[in-house]
């Protein structure tokens, strides 16, 4: 870090500590009548006039779960003291069972086996609480914080979420500097005070949404080299260095209400070349830039834009019924029946394995030997050169990996209005797709996106879209932050593997993922499917920096290798609606803890194939009945 940067920073934290006093969480001040008090459960705690008490330190049980119980020995715990826990390295999970006021300043700061914390009821958390707790992954029950004081998280380098509510009034400055594994963030509306440096050196912050704010102070963004999508919307400043080195950022859109940018504010931003600005043209002239904002300057700006929407964040699952359709043979050989070579599935159904006529015309059949077509099996008329048109009839659901592959003088696809999943490459290096290259999003049959010609590094798909084809993504070294409408409900094989700077997939409506559908994204942290069904194998492997998982509360069946070689994955959350795990999921992962919906005897009834070799080294949190 930048020596004078650090140094105004540090001056900044002091200052923010003063506006920001410990008193500021409301609470009366009462004198202890006792302290060093030891309970049952091993904490050390003061007892004070009114009553109540507060924990400052004591001893982690065996277990390694540290619970902060909403009274201690009759007395009602209202906080954690200060350094109360600080540097203790005895607990890996911490988890507040009542309501109290506040955490004091370093109570469990660098206390780095700390891997999973629910707060509870707590209410405010003081300076630098939980900073240098480098393995912090994830921080549940924040819906009732109203404050953070400077450097609440600092330092956390695995936290990759934090959701507030608009009870959050206060943010101190740096209370989430350095932490690099933090990939979104919004800010509640109702926020009236917001410190400088927040998101310093966040590196994989790509989407951040600040719209209630009309001041964006200081070093916010700086050194946010991910950071694709800022919601500025109605902000009337930018500080000093607020966007400095957000290497990745493109596009900017300045509110109209807009009247100064500090010095140096969007310097060592070598990817913009987008300003976007909610004004008119002349009113964009009466900014005031200070300087270092030569080059910012320099971009002409488009007027009269809106400011871009908000995405939804939220985490509901989506229950609507879903069917996949997908085709699996239960043939043991495929049958001919005149230029077509077929299989069956299990009721009874067909999908064509291959063709063997002349015709440069094909017409898929909507029924052969009266079973009822409903899919084109893998690689089915791969490298057929002669065909140059195709029409899919209406029965079709599935069209499999490569169908299409290499037939170089197909140039017309008709009908299939009913196909919903198409798999990988299966109509590449045909005229056909080619001849779409000039669309952004090129979309046919039920909603299926085929092809995305664009180049930005975050994108926003199309509502309406009902699924991702195979591949579609594959390989994007340019795109970090991809956001996916609820009318979205599956992703098609590889669709998003080997996107090495992918930081941030937001896809709160699928219900299902197809295999190595984000394999080998190495810079992804965190991955959230709250609506998921069903997911193929290896879907998310060799994601080296992927820390956090959660396949929602829908999903029966997590196997085939999910997380193979993961090697930093440290929470996966299961939802209680788990019927069948399998030990391989986990294969060469470091994973330290399983998240359980439900309760420890619920988990035991979870059906585990291939033997729990791995599964029975994880750490189990069960989330109810405790």
């Amino acid at each position: 870090m930048n020596k004078q940067i650090h140094g105004i920073i540090s001056v900044l934290l002091l200052l923010s500590i003063i506006l920001f006093p410990l008193a500021s969480c409301g609470e009366p001040e009462y004198a202890v009548v006792s302290e060093g008090n030891v309970s049952a459960e091993k904490l050390v705690y003061s007892v004070y006039e009114d009553g109540s008490a507060s924990i400052t330190g004591g001893t982690a049980p065996e277990s390694g779960i540290l619970v902060i119980p909403a009274a201690v020995d009759g007395h009602k715990v209202k906080s954690v003291a200060d350094y109360a826990f600080e540097g203790n390295n005895d607990f890996f999970a911490l988890i507040i069972e009542g309501a109290p006021s506040f955490l004091g300043s370093y109570a469990f700061s660098s206390c780095n086996s700390l891997t999973y914390a629910d707060l509870g009821g707590t209410a405010y958390i003081r300076y630098a609480c939980f900073s240098e707790s480098s393995n912090l992954t994830e921080c549940h029950s924040l819906q009732n914080v109203t404050g953070l004081e400077a450097s609440a998280f600092s330092g956390c380098l695995c936290l990759t979420k934090a959701a507030f509510s608009k009870k959050l009034k206060s943010v101190g400055s740096g209370a989430f500097e350095g932490c690099i594994s933090l990939s979104y963030f919004t800010l509640p509306s109702g926020v009236n005070e917001f410190g400088t440096g927040v998101f310093f050196a966040c590196e994989s912050l790509a989407y951040a949404d600040l719209s209630s704010l009309k001041e964006i102070p200081d070093n916010t963004f700086t050194k946010c080299s991910s950071l694709v999508y800022p919601l500025i919307g109605n902000a009337e400043s930018i500080g000093v260095q607020a966007f400095r080195g957000c290497s990745s950022l493109e596009s900017v859109f300045i509110p109209k209400k807009m009247k100064s940018i500090g010095e140096n504010a969007f310097s060592a931003c070598d990817s913009l070349k987008t300003v976007n600005y909610g004004g008119s043209a002349a009113s964009y002239g009466k900014i005031v830039f200070d300087e270092g904002n030569e080059e910012f300057r320099s971009i002409r700006p488009y007027p009269g834009l809106r400011s871009p929407s908000p995405c939804d964040f939220s985490s509901a699952a989506d229950k609507a019924a879903y069917v996949s359709p997908d085709f699996v043979s239960a043939s043991e050989k495929n049958i001919i029946s005149g230029d077509f070579e077929y299989c069956l599935n299990s009721s009874g159904e067909a999908g064509i394995a291959g063709y063997k006529g002349t015709a440069s015309d094909i017409i898929i059949p909507s029924e052969i030997d009266g079973h009822k077509v409903v899919a084109l099996t893998e690689y089915a008329f791969g490298e057929n050169t002669s065909v140059k048109s195709v029409d899919l009839g209406s029965t079709l659901t599935y069209i499999g990996e490569a169908v299409f592959y290499g037939c170089t003088s197909l140039a017309d696809v008709k009908n299939g209005k009913s196909i919903r999943s198409v798999g990988h490459q299966a109509f590449y290096d045909t005229i056909w797709l080619k001849s779409h290259s000039d669309e952004e999003f090129f979309t046919a049959f039920d909603g299926v996106l085929i092809a995305y010609n664009g180049s930005s590094s975050s994108v926003m798909v199309p509502d309406g879209i009902k699924s991702i084809a195979g591949g579609v993504f594959t390989i994007n070294d340019r795109l970090v932050f991809a956001y996916l409408p609820a009318s979205v409900r599956l992703i098609g094989s590889q669709a998003f593997a080997f996107c090495d700077s992918l930081k941030l997939v937001r896809a709160p409506s699928v219900a299902e993922i197809g295999s190595y559908a984000f394999a080998y994204d190495v810079g992804m942290t965190c991955m959230e499917l709250p609506s998921l069904i069903k997911c193929g194998e290896n879907a998310l492997c060799d994601c080296h920096m992927l820390k956090h998982a959660d396949l929602g509360d829908l999903i029966e069946e997590i196997s085939g290798a999910v997380f193979f070689n993961d090697q930093n994955l440290r929470t996966v959350c299961i939802g209680k609606s788990v019927k069948r795990l399998s030990a391989e999921i986990y294969n060469s992962c470091m994973t330290l803890i399983n998240v359980y919906h439900g309760t420890r005897e619920e988990f035991g009834n979870i059906c585990v194939e291939n033997g729990d070799n791995y599964l029975s080294d994880m750490i189990l949190i069960p989330l109810s009945g405790r």
